[in-house]
């Protein structure tokens, strides 16, 4: 688990991207039931508010990096330098609508047209847990 967190809000600055200690999933269930190369998945966390209803505060996220193309589902997306998790739906002539589960924030979108855009799919959500109190 990376010392990352995707800002379920409006973008979280992230400083360090180096392993906070390793979380166990059995292979086979992994190959077989979510159907992924092991490899290519990474697992940080959640913080804010804007995914309640699907995501929450303090949630691990498990995400397949080998999902990177412009796609509709569950995203960790960085613009800029804020790493953000977000639903993701592709428009026509190549926008994306970025939404939150939480209607208090509201959707926007994403020009991949625009020449001075700093943005990147850095993947597919493909899992989560969650901590019960």
């Amino acid at each position: 688990r990376y010392d990352v967190h995707a800002a379920a809000g409006y973008g979280r600055f992230n400083h360090n991207e180096t392993p906070l200690y390793t979380m166990a999933f059995r292979r086979d269930w992994i190959e077989n039931f979510i159907d992924i190369n092991p490899a290519n998945l990474f697992v940080i966390g959640v913080v804010g508010d804007s995914m309640e209803g699907v995501l929450s505060d303090h949630d691990t996220i498990l995400v397949n990096e080998a999902l990177t193309r412009p796609d509709n589902g569950l995203f960790i997306v960085r613009i800029n330098e804020s790493i953000i998790v977000k639903h993701i739906q592709v428009m026509p002539g190549r926008k994306l609508l970025v939404k939150s589960a939480n209607e208090a924030y509201e959707p926007f979108t994403i020009d991949l047209n625009d020449e001075d855009l700093d943005m990147q799919i850095l993947g597919k959500v493909v899992w989560f847990g969650r901590l019960v109190k």
